[in-house]
């Protein structure tokens, strides 16, 4: 390979590892104004919740939605009360309860650090649920009344309000065990006379990354529809072409067929679930801006995202009418905590909901990612070591599991190589003829018995197991704040110090892969028939895996070097036989293959 084509594979390298900052800096995000009515607290309901319809909303149709008259929930000359906030806690989480809307404003979780590089340098704030949203969770959009929190029974409270038509609303708030909180709403029509309800919107609250501009590919609304999961993140408000490009940005999400068994925000590690006791009609979401960070936050972390965003959902029910006297009911199960698959898999078997499809352990990769986390944490408890060390030994149980596999593709490379310049001496013969080479070598290789597929097929086994393994550490809260060796969180990259002046981090783990996988494809014979071009990019496309780690969680790049190192190891262990392949007889020279080929080809009556 000449000097001109290093340069240019170099570049691309390169490109591809800048490739995101420069489409943020040349197309940086689009600024989505919010849309009128769409869960802002107004008295102004969405097209959905009024109607009941399903298809998804254009601007000009979210623009045109029905107004409710005005006084329908709360009365037009009502004097707003001074906010009041009212906390119910248990040893898991702290729940704000506020009198405006009569909902949860915030929840903190009190075993989980919001800045888990802070935690060593003493800072104890703890990480929060729905903070910087438009409306608290569980709130009615276009109720301002005032709610007054009360204690009710056990670890619960309780508060009313009168709306404008008459109707009493009570709202019952207790806590439960697995971070789950339960909510009960009756709205009561006291009156001689039926009341007519318009669509009713309860706010999911609203979805916050947890620092950098990568957390945006995890946060969003999130819904179950009885047999699918669906994630909206920032990418579909945005809606770039090719992921990259600008397009026309969507202001709001509305879907739904009376089929919503569950919804709610997420971010990379936790989630704010709402689980309705009946399917909401359709779930909507739009686009919030949040509290720009501190210049003490951007100081301590430069790739921490200087404009972030969140989202804002809802659930919507279609219009009703109560009856004289009587009274309609909302329960509902909230779920505000981590995403621990643990929790979450017994909750949905006891309510048979599926809420541990939150962990996007679906489809095939998820197949691995699943026992892979079981796992990892019954190692962890059995063995009382840390997760660093739990990975590498989950490395190794599975390089043994394919050590048969492996050491009999370590064996065919081996015979390859040795096989190599006679190998070389046919493409030299028949390089006048491509087909007849490749037939030639095809013959050659099975008369030697070498398959130039050996080497790959482990490979290809073991890629499910590493996709398995990146699916897994997405949201696996067991790894956030968890250190081995220099690295102080495998959820995250082990950045040790950003460059001066560039910003760019320096993260070890994923050099050090670099490193080994290079070595690994030295030891690896190239397969016959590849020119040296070819050869030059295999042997250096290890690079591009690295720029393409190079970000990722420190335990998906601790894992790929501990498979490298054993693997090179296992190379050198491995020992085959200088004269004679695995079976059969010596290997054939070249001359007598190609005498054969022409003793066939002069036999009579050919």
């Amino acid at each position: 390979m000449d000097k001109k084509s290093i340069a240019v594979i170099g570049a691309c390298m390169l490109l591809l590892f800048l490739w995101g900052p420069l489409v943020n800096k040349i197309w940086p995000p689009v600024k989505i104004e919010p849309v009128p009515g769409a869960i802002a607290g107004t008295n102004t309901l969405g097209q959905a919740a009024a109607t009941n319809q399903v298809s998804a909303a254009t601007p000009a149709q979210v623009s045109a939605a029905p107004v409710v008259a005005s006084g329908v929930f709360t009365a037009a000359d009502q004097t707003p009360a001074a906010e009041a906030l009212t906390h119910l806690e248990n040893d898991l989480f702290k729940l704000t309860l506020t009198s405006e809307g009569g909902g949860v404003k915030v929840v903190e979780l009190k075993n989980y650090p919001k800045h888990v590089s802070r935690k060593a340098r003493g800072d104890e704030t703890v990480a929060m649920l729905n903070e910087g949203a438009e409306r608290p969770v569980l709130a009615i959009a276009g109720d301002n009344n005032h709610y007054a929190w009360r204690p009710f029974a056990s670890e619960g409270m309780q508060a009313s309000a009168r709306w404008a038509n008459g109707l009493v609303v009570t709202k019952e708030i207790t806590l439960s065990s697995n971070y789950l909180v339960n909510a009960r709403v009756r709205i009561e029509n006291p009156s001689t006379n039926q009341v007519a309800l318009p669509g009713l919107e309860w706010s999911l609250g609203a979805s916050a990354p947890l620092g950098t501009s990568m957390d945006e590919q995890f946060t969003g609304l999130v819904w179950y529809d009885g047999e699918d999961k669906v994630n909206i993140a920032e990418s579909w408000f945005q809606n770039r072409f090719l992921g990259c490009f600008p397009g026309t940005p969507r202001p709001v999400y509305t879907e739904g067929s009376s089929n919503v068994v569950w919804a709610g925000v997420q971010n990379q590690f936790f989630a704010l679930l709402t689980i309705p006791n009946q399917p909401a009609d359709s779930v909507t979401a739009h686009r919030i801006d949040l509290p720009l960070p501190s210049a003490e936050d951007v100081a301590l972390n430069p790739k921490l995202n200087k404009r972030p965003t969140g989202h804002q959902g809802a659930i919507s029910y279609g219009p009703v009418t109560v009856p004289a006297g009587e009274a309609i009911e909302h329960t509902f199960f909230m779920y505000a905590g981590p995403k621990e698959y643990n929790t979450l898999s017994r909750i949905a078997y006891q309510q048979k909901n599926h809420l541990d499809a939150v962990m996007n352990f679906t489809g095939f990769f998820g197949f691995f990612a699943k026992p892979l986390l079981v796992s990892m944490n019954g190692l962890h408890n059995l063995l009382g070591i840390g997760y660093g060390w739990t990975i590498v030994v989950i490395t190794i149980l599975i390089k043994l599991l394919f050590w048969p596999l492996t050491n009999a593709s370590t064996k065919s490379m081996k015979r390859m190589a040795k096989l190599q310049p006679e190998m070389k001496a046919l493409q030299e013969k028949y390089k006048e003829d491509p087909q007849k080479m490749q037939r030639k070598l095809m013959e050659f290789m099975k008369e030697n018995k070498v398959n130039p597929m050996g080497s790959c097929l482990p490979l290809l086994l073991q890629m499910p197991i590493f996709i398995g393994f990146y699916t897994m550490l997405q949201s696996a809260i067991e790894l956030r704040g968890a250190d081995f060796l220099w690295i102080s969180d495998l959820s995250s990259p082990d950045t040790l110090f950003y460059l001066p002046g560039l910003g760019v981090p320096f993260n070890l783990m994923p050099l050090l892969m670099g490193v080994t996988m290079l070595y690994q494809a030295r030891l690896t014979p190239m397969s016959p028939g590849m020119d040296p071009t070819q050869q030059m990019m295999m042997r250096y496309m290890p690079l591009m895996f690295m720029f393409i780690l190079y970000g990722m969680s420190s335990g998906l790049t601790l894992y790929w070097t501990v498979q490298n190192v054993l693997s090179i190891v296992q190379t050198k262990l491995t020992k085959t036989d200088d004269t004679k392949p695995a079976s059969g007889p010596a290997a054939k020279p070249v001359a007598a293959l190609t005498a054969a080929g022409k003793k066939k080809k002069h036999r009579p009556g050919a």
